[in-house]
């Protein structure tokens, strides 16, 4: 081969990997625009719009008796519309109260503080507002009141000295509360067990004795007072049933009566029938004072207060008839009754009986 031509073949070498070298260069350009122009066509990627809670709600609210020691058990509120209500006893502090509630919503506050459930505690004495925020900021208000259960309640306070005797009687003091702290009545008093079977019952009723008279709950002006624990009857109604009766066939006298809710040195004992102590006197049983030693009549024959009890045996003075019927004489008191006075009594009850048990109700002397 000459000179030439392998001088030409050579060239021909170099221009064939020139060439190569440009279309592979010119592919990759080409492979670069595509892929960008692919790239630019597709849709941007859509990123959802996260939704905000518009729920705002108090669904619950209560306190527990364990964490709140001023209550006696634990409360529920009723939720009426914006109104948070709950209903306790008369005189309950409420000054420091911890309420636990459950909410729909980002945060509760008060005054703009935020409240934790079972936690924060608060004045309850006056109406308190709760708002409720929305994660999307939007509020609701509750305002929160107390009310008491319309039932008065009566403090009686020994300091601390049990109540275990029916004849002696305790020192201490009453105080009588409605709508949570009107003080309605507040005085010294003496305090002792009362009843026969009852005082034996687990809820003891109670004879309360106070240093001068007065009028408990628009009833008449009294000294003596008594507590009826109604614990037999559950219904609680029975006393009043026979009142409201005696009342309505216009007896001379009936004993006046409220119910009311019982707290003994801070514990609370339950629901009560406040009465007046049934004796001889103005505004009780009005009966004709005999003279003292009364042996013949017209005196002889009254007045008398005498009260039919199956525990007779435990009083001082008292009787049975025939028939074995029980009862006690009240008036006079044991130390001024004289035996012409008991014998006119029994054989008095002992003829009703007789009249009762004849044949067709005839009374055998007349």
């Amino acid at each position: 081969m000459s000179l030439l031509d392998r001088f030409m073949l050579k060239m021909q070498s170099i221009s064939t990997l020139h060439f190569s070298k440009s279309r592979l260069l010119c592919f990759l350009v080409l492979s670069i625009a595509f892929s960008s122009c692919k790239k630019n066509d597709e849709p941007d990627e859509v990123i959802p719009e996260q939704i905000v809670s518009s729920q705002k709600a108090i669904k619950t609210f209560y306190f527990r008796a364990d964490k709140n020691a001023m209550l006696v058990d634990n409360l529920s509120a009723e939720i009426v519309g914006d109104t948070i209500f709950a209903v306790g006893f008369a005189g309950t502090d409420l000054t420091k109260l911890v309420p636990e509630f459950t909410f729909d919503g980002a945060k509760v506050t008060v005054a703009d503080i935020e409240e934790l459930s079972g936690v924060t505690y608060h004045d309850f004495s006056t109406p308190i507002k709760y708002t409720v925020t929305a994660e999307d900021k939007s509020q609701k208000t509750y305002v929160v009141k107390f009310t008491d259960n319309g039932i008065t309640a009566v403090y009686l306070n020994t300091n601390g000295t049990a109540i275990t005797s029916k004849d002696v009687y305790v020192a201490g003091s009453l105080k009588l509360v409605g709508n949570f702290k009107d003080v309605l009545f507040d005085s010294k008093t003496e305090v002792k067990g009362r009843g026969n079977s009852t005082w034996d019952m687990p809820k003891k009723p109670y004879r309360i004795k106070l240093d001068k008279k007065a009028s408990l709950l628009g009833m008449p002006e009294n000294k003596n007072w008594v507590l009826l624990a109604n614990y037999a009857d559950k219904s609680l109604i029975r006393s009043e049933l026979a009142f409201s009766l005696s009342r309505s066939i216009g007896r001379p006298f009936t004993v006046a009566s409220r119910y009311v809710e019982l707290f003994l040195n801070g514990s609370y004992m339950g629901s009560y029938q406040l009465t007046q102590q049934v004796k001889e006197g103005p505004g009780s049983v009005e009966i004709e004072e005999q003279p003292d030693g009364t042996t013949t009549s017209p005196n002889l024959s009254g007045g008398y207060l005498i009260e039919q009890d199956l525990f007779a045996t435990g009083e001082p003075v008292y009787f049975y008839t025939s028939k074995k019927m029980p009862f006690v004489i009240k008036y006079p008191d044991e130390d001024k009754i004289n035996q012409q006075q008991k014998d006119y009594i029994k054989n008095h009850f002992q003829k009703l009986e007789n009249a009762l048990y004849a044949d067709n109700f005839a009374d055998p002397a007349n």
